[in-house]
């Protein structure tokens, strides 16, 4: 059953040729406007392209906010949306071909899921949403893509393809936007897992340097590479913000880039708050740069977040770890209580027991109590090989306990730009403790006369001659 006009009939400005698939659904133009009113839970429909030009519009009218349109292009161009595409409910686009919403598209729905990779209409209409395929096209964002969702509760905009990037502004306050690279992925529309990238692909790719804002919700990024070649397959340059709300609605952002991927950020990571405490960032991949234009922030008004580089607190939490993580000088993470509370907990790791193992950290590294109350957080720099030259650790406190910065390498030199971060961490009161596996060494004896933190020294052969602050 034919349900819209030919191409020529409209012009190439609007899909063309959609044959019913499965459902009920009725179609309607009126001028420069496509309506389709979609009378079934699932409907899914085989198009022969599938584009707006500018100027025109698409709207999907459906039985409700959890309604689920499948649009799958059987013809050989891409999608190109330079128009308006609304809906309020689900709307699902597949085209092998490629997606290209331009810098003049308005997407406007209650999900949005964008894919070059297939999925059956058994799956679809089973709410298993699989998607497979070898196609090597892209997703690529320009535009505005809002998701609105339902009843106070957020949408989904997910884009997935072996190639995905995101150059415009894409919204889904409390709800969740990902992105997948890979040629085998699974789609979880009611799960915490969002994406699950099942098979890679050759030159898997993400490159997000547009603006992402899921406040309150979620924001995943997940890539893996066909091949063993440790490769970049994340590449953040831009901005991705998922604000904490409330103690119900943290913020979360997860880069993966799977177990031989690697990972650089040079934009901004935000899941601060101004009225809870800080979300939840997590990075990890085989190799971990953070560029000196990097900020990773989850400070909160009445606690610091959580961020994680490279894997857990002593590589705990079954995190997949780094082989290799830097954090440039100029770079900042912040976990941070503003008000009161807490400071929170950084991690930069690296799997101590890889002999290849290295931890670079240069930048400025904070997780310091609120002005008002509570204790200093944590903060982990730990590598078989651990270069702490020129970092600052702050995880001090006004009124609690100090914080603790932990390095925990394998084998451990500290040089004078090294004793000179140590001490500066102690004098702004936070602890710092130093476990070593193996040998560690000073290049000379350390002074650390008028710090007010605590020096704790674990390990093989180290040999230190501090002079241990008063006690307070």
């Amino acid at each position: 059953m034919q349900l819209v006009p030919s191409a020529s009939a409209l012009g190439g400005n609007l899909p063309s040729n959609g044959q019913l698939a499965h459902g009920q659904g009725d179609i309607s133009t009126n001028g420069n406007t496509l309506v389709i009113r979609q009378t079934s839970d699932k409907l899914a429909i085989d198009w022969e392209s599938f584009s707006i030009a500018p100027g025109y519009r698409v709207s999907f009218v459906q039985p409700t906010v959890n309604s689920a349109v499948l649009n799958r292009v059987t013809g050989s161009d891409a999608s190109t949306i330079q128009g308006s595409l609304q809906a309020n409910g689900h709307v699902f686009l597949v085209n092998p071909n490629g997606i290209l919403f331009t810098r003049d598209a308005q997407v406007n729905v209650g999900s949005l899921i964008a894919s070059t990779l297939n999925i059956t209409n058994e799956d679809f209409v089973g709410g298993r949403y699989r998607f497979s395929g070898n196609s090597n096209k892209s997703v690529i964002n320009q535009g505005s893509l809002i998701s609105t969702g339902s009843d106070g509760k957020g949408g989904t905009v997910a884009l997935i393809a072996a190639r995905v990037v995101n150059e415009g502004a894409i919204t889904a306050d409390h709800g969740r936007v990902g992105m997948a690279a890979g040629t085998k992925v699974l789609l979880d529309m009611g799960g915490p897992a969002l994406l699950h990238v099942e098979q890679g692909a050759v030159d898997a790719l993400i490159e997000q340097g547009g603006a992402i804002r899921a406040d309150g919700g979620r924001i995943l990024l997940t890539a893996k590479a066909a091949n063993e070649l440790r490769t970049t397959v994340i590449n953040h340059s831009g901005i991705a913000t998922a604000r904490s709300l409330s103690t119900n609605e943290m913020g979360e952002i997860v880069l993966h880039a799977g177990d031989g991927g690697g990972v650089v950020v040079s934009g901004r990571l935000d899941v601060s708050s101004s009225s809870a405490k800080g979300g939840h960032i997590q990075v990890t991949g085989s190799d971990i740069h953070l560029t000196s234009g990097a900020t990773l922030n989850a400070s909160g008004s009445t606690g610091g977040g959580t961020v994680l580089v490279g894997g857990g607190w002593q590589g705990s939490g079954g995190l997949p770890q780094a082989t290799t993580v830097t954090m440039a000088k100029g770079a900042e993470i912040d976990a941070s209580a503003v008000d009161q509370g807490d400071g929170g907990t950084v991690v930069l790791w690296s799997d101590i027991h890889n002999a290849e193992s290295i931890t670079a950290v240069k930048g400025l590294i904070k997780a310091v109590a609120g002005a008002l109350s509570g204790d200093g957080g944590k903060v982990e720099t730990s590598g078989r090989i651990l270069d702490a030259e020129g970092a600052s650790v702050l995880a001090g406190t006004t009124k609690g306990n100090s914080g603790l910065w932990l390095l925990d390498p394998d084998n451990l030199t500290i040089d004078a730009a090294g004793r000179t971060s140590i001490t500066n961490a102690l004098n702004n009161g936070t602890s710092v403790e130093i476990n070593t596996s193996s040998a560690g060494s000073f290049g000379s004896t350390v002074n650390f006369t008028g710090a007010t933190g605590d020096v704790i020294m674990r390990g093989g052969d180290i040999t230190v001659s501090p002079t241990r602050p008063p006690a307070r």
